[in-house]
């Protein structure tokens, strides 16, 4: 039964990161990021306007750095519920969750549903 718990807290997990629309806020961050390495790069710029785009990438990245450790939380969040429910209702311990979740088939297993829950378009 710990598994089972374990598999929808992955689930829950990366559902949430769905819907809370994570992968798009990274995907910004990385543009921000492009796109200001290129300006600094670039010969045409000056050194006030690059210093000045920086500042302004680094506030912009904070705030992406922001949304994605929020709505990280959120997931792992619920996740935890999950699994606690799943002990609250005498299903496991948090013992037998505990060592399930340690196990390196289930860390394997638990990453690849979390790519593929968080890639698939449905």
């Amino acid at each position: 039964m710990a598994i089972l718990f374990l598999g929808l807290g992955i689930l829950a997990f990366a559902l949430a990161l769905r819907w809370l629309k994570l992968v798009p806020i990274v995907a910004r961050g990385g543009r921000r990021v492009r796109h200001v390495g290129a300006l600094l790069r670039s010969p045409e710029v000056s050194d006030p306007e690059k210093e000045a785009a920086a500042r302004t990438a680094a506030i912009a990245l904070t705030r992406v750095f922001l949304e994605i450790c929020w709505r990280s939380a959120v997931a792992v969040a619920a996740a935890l519920a999950l699994m606690w429910a799943g002990a609250v209702l005498n299903l496991y311990s948090h013992q037998e969750i505990a060592a399930a979740a340690v196990d390196p088939i289930v860390i394997g297993v638990a990453v690849v549903l979390s790519v593929i829950a968080m890639v698939v378009r449905v």
